[in-house]
């Protein structure tokens, strides 16, 4: 984790009856929300004190998408290019989000807060033909609540966020090739006004 702050100290605080670590620094919204649950799960007699900053995250894939004009097409545009360019990735046969998806969560929720208030999001999981298509849709269901549990940790708005595992339903691409099948293991958002 230290390794992705941009800027930051480490160190011991050895006082009597508050010794100590403290983390002080700069890094991605998924670095800090990582450390912290790795940090929770130490036990020992020391305290760790995280004292850190959210740093900005380059999106460049929505530099050309106009917010000020239709704000749902706009919105969703956004979510699309991001997840286009990048992948969120699970363990494999899990809803447990790969560790190396980090830099596509900042990004979501750096569109996330560029989006307009007013506007909610649908969060829809999907699977490839492979097995059971019952357990397929189940699996794309968990998967897609936790990207929306994800985005919660990180401090959006539980109550414009929904999941939805359409399992191999609307594949993108066929499912006769691993790089289909791949393709169609994906995450995409839909976006609604609160009235849809």
């Amino acid at each position: 984790h230290f390794s992705k702050f941009r800027s930051g100290e480490m160190g011991l605080h050895p006082e009597p009856g508050d010794v100590g670590f403290a983390i002080e620094g700069e890094a991605s919204g998924s670095t800090l929300l990582y450390l912290r649950q790795d940090m929770a799960k130490l036990t020992g007699p020391y305290a760790v004190n995280i004292m850190t900053d959210e740093a900005g995250v380059d999106v460049s894939e929505i530099a050309g998408i106009d917010f000020s004009g239709d704000p749902v097409t706009a919105c969703e545009a956004a979510f699309a290019s991001v997840l286009a360019a990048n992948a969120v990735v699970f363990e494999f046969d899990s809803s447990v989000i790969s560790r190396e998806s980090g830099q596509t969560l900042d990004k979501l929720m750096a569109v996330s807060r560029q989006c307009a208030p007013g506007l909610v999001f649908e969060i829809g999981g999907y699977t490839d033909t492979s097995g059971d298509p019952a357990y397929n849709t189940a699996l794309s269901d968990a998967r897609a609540r936790s990207v929306m549990d994800y985005m919660v940790a990180a401090g959006f708005d539980r109550t414009r966020l929904s999941a939805i595992g359409y399992g191999p339903d609307h594949p993108v691409q066929s499912n006769d090739t691993a790089e289909g099948r791949a393709a169609n293991r994906r995450i995409e958002f839909k976006v609604r006004t609160r009235s849809d």
